[in-house]
């Protein structure tokens, strides 16, 4: 129960919003807030089970850049096929989901990428790199923002330092798929090389192993 615990922890850490505003403004600093998917956490906030959390990031989206043009795409939204139609021709910048982007959706255009949940499932963010991974002649590469949650950086040992490890070893796996297939392979490696060092992980390793 506990580990189910930790893991939704994870999935819906409160810091990921502010990460995500973050990276919203530095995206329109570098004028390329466009044609973007984000992927956010499904459920509730905690505490107001009328509030699902992808409306938190809508709300911090327009607050971290006002005018931003954002729709959500879920199950509860009408009309879907014309909000895919408006966010391919420009005139929405940000999509935001949970899962349903996962199942076959094709937007050639999409060409960045703010993933603030993922899991470990391979398949899953597979699927999720393939979305933005389509060919289009107005593109040339695309940009993918992966969030990845860790403990503190204390050091300890243990039972519990052997569950964090695995942990973020699960976290790793994914960034480093994507990094291993990226033009900036050597920068992402660097990023994490405190994490790595602190949890005796080997990201080349965990490349190797996929």
């Amino acid at each position: 129960i506990l580990l189910l615990k930790r893991k939704n922890l994870i999935h819906k850490a409160r810091g990921k919003l502010r990460l995500f505003q973050e990276i919203l403004q530095d995206l329109k600093q570098k004028n390329k807030l466009h044609y973007a998917f984000g992927y956010v956490p499904e459920g509730y906030e905690k505490g107001k089970e009328d509030s699902r959390l992808i409306e938190d990031y809508l709300i911090a989206a327009s607050e971290a850049v006002p005018g931003l043009k954002s729709n959500s795409y879920t199950t509860y939204d009408e009309k879907l096929n014309e909000i895919i139609s408006g966010f391919s021709e420009g005139k929405i910048d940000l999509l935001l989901a949970m899962k349903l982007l996962d199942e076959g959706v094709h937007i050639p255009t999409a060409e960045i990428g703010i993933f603030c949940s993922s899991t470990g499932n391979p398949r899953q963010f597979i699927q999720r790199r393939g979305r933005l991974l389509r060919k289009h002649p107005d593109k040339a590469f695309a940009i993918i923002h992966d969030m990845v949650v860790i403990p503190r950086m204390s050091w300890h040992s243990g039972d519990t330092y052997k569950m964090e490890t695995n942990m973020v070893k699960n976290e790793l796996r994914r960034v480093g798929y994507f990094a291993s297939l990226s033009m900036n392979f050597y920068d992402s490696k660097e990023n994490l090389e405190s994490v790595c060092t602190k949890y005796n992980l080997e990201l080349d390793q965990i490349i190797e192993d996929l």
